[in-house]
């Protein structure tokens, strides 16, 4: 009897030993990690419609306690850019055919804040986990078109501006590495709440959006990001 008291005793300890060491390991990642610097890995028009794009999209999440953080997304570049060639009379003796060329450039930036609440945390870790929230997202993109006509050598040029505002919220999941690299996916579904369009030009839609409704007033993007967790 005295054996197998003993027995258990050693047991409940060893047990209680290791789960204040889980704790205690938790509450040190926690302290760890402060805030997390991400960059996109994947962009929603290249992935889904391999639209030419140059785009550089960055996150910055900060912590504010194991459940929230506030977020700032931030993409800037290129979002389209098309270059198109027509050729006349093939079946003309010339040295050269003449061609018109079409350059179409919108170019411009996003800035999204967002608040974050993480409904689960995996292995009561913060910033790591299922979360959601709500966001603004607010772009600015200008639009240039170019049309050269080689017969007459002439260049005709056309641009506008178009901004919009919107509001919305976000699904998210993201996973922790080695205490350090987080493994982050978005998906947002926003709202307009205003746009204006500068020298009567055709409002532009989001362009990080891979679903836009018809009259362009509702819109969803996700977001695949890698990012790196910093803070003592």
């Amino acid at each position: 009897m005295y054996k197998v008291l003993f027995i258990i005793a050693i047991l409940l300890s060893q047990f209680s030993y290791s789960q204040s060491q889980q704790v205690d390991t938790i509450q040190n990642t926690n302290a760890l990690r402060k805030y997390i610097i991400k960059i996109r890995l994947i962009s929603t028009i290249e992935l889904i419609k391999n639209v030419n794009r140059q785009i550089i999209g960055l996150e910055y999440e900060q912590k504010l306690n194991s459940k929230t953080s506030l977020v700032l997304d931030f993409d800037i570049g290129y979002f389209d850019k098309y270059v198109y060639y027509k050729y006349y009379n093939f079946f003309t003796l010339v040295d050269e055919l003449p061609y018109t060329k079409r350059t179409v450039i919108t170019k411009g930036f996003h800035i999204a804040p967002n608040y974050k609440y993480y409904v689960y945390n995996f292995n009561h870790v913060s910033m790591s986990g299922i979360s959601c929230g709500g966001a603004l997202d607010y772009y600015f993109y200008k639009k240039v078109y170019d049309y050269y006509n080689s017969r007459t050598n002439i260049t005709t040029k056309n641009n506008y501006n178009s901004q919009q505002l919107s509001v919305g919220g976000v699904l998210g999941l993201q996973f922790l590495i080695k205490n350090r690299i987080t493994i982050d996916a978005s998906s947002s579904l926003f709202m307009k709440l205003f746009s204006s369009t500068s020298n009567d030009g055709k409002e532009i839609y989001s362009k990080n959006s891979f679903w836009n409704s018809d009259n362009g007033r509702f819109w969803a993007v996700y977001r695949i990001k890698l990012g790196y967790a910093f803070g003592k």
